[in-house]
């Protein structure tokens, strides 16, 4: 940067003279006067002050990469969560569909009970809405596995249909054990949110 420069002109000093020379006369002689001085404000600021715009434009730039692991990692989270969801829908029809088949047996063996007149004729309608409540379940896993398939197909991006996708992993709990301390440290440390927070 460079200096603010003050100038103050005190006005004009006249100085006159008079001489003749045969018939000519010589007059009027004129001088100006000017004080000047100079002060550099920002010495030794030069180099900060010239870099300041790129280290705006890193810092910018470190902004949107940590925005961009960020959302990345949301979008990961979100598939993994898909995923489980998915699965968990698919175990539960498996789940519901044996209920059903064991409803359905109950509901023959009712029946001869009550031929042999061990129990009223109202136990073959309390066997037979166990069916029904089953099948309603069945209903009902069939809807959540469509609507989970589409959210997963729009995640990464495949054809929305109405095909569901159904896991080729069985369903198991890993046998992994989680350390909340540890778990929360490495978020910390690792977090691209946090990290952008931190710019």
């Amino acid at each position: 940067a460079g200096p603010v420069r003050s100038v103050y002109s005190p006005g004009t000093v006249a100085a006159s003279a008079k001489s003749v020379v045969g018939d000519t006369t010589v007059n009027q002689m004129t001088a100006h006067a000017r004080i000047e001085a100079s002060q550099p404000l920002l010495r030794g600021a030069g180099e900060a002050v010239a870099r300041a715009d790129q280290q705006t434009a890193r810092l910018a730039a470190r902004a949107l990469s940590a925005q961009a692991e960020d959302e990345a990692a949301g979008l990961v989270r979100d598939l993994v969560v898909g995923y489980w969801e998915l699965a968990y829908a698919a175990q539960a029809l498996s789940v519901d569909r044996d209920s059903e088949a064991l409803a359905q047996r109950q509901v023959a063996v009712t029946r001869e009970v009550v031929r042999a007149g061990i129990q009223p004729p109202s136990a073959v309608k309390l066997a037979e809405l166990q069916v029904a409540l089953r099948q309603e379940a069945i209903l009902r896993d069939q809807v959540t596995i469509v609507a989970q398939s589409l959210a997963v197909r729009r995640l990464v991006g495949l054809e929305l249909t109405s095909t569901p996708l159904m896991p080729s992993e069985p369903l198991e709990v890993p046998a992994t054990r989680w350390s909340e301390d540890e778990a929360v440290s490495a978020t910390l440390a690792h977090g691209p949110s946090i990290a952008q927070k931190r710019l």
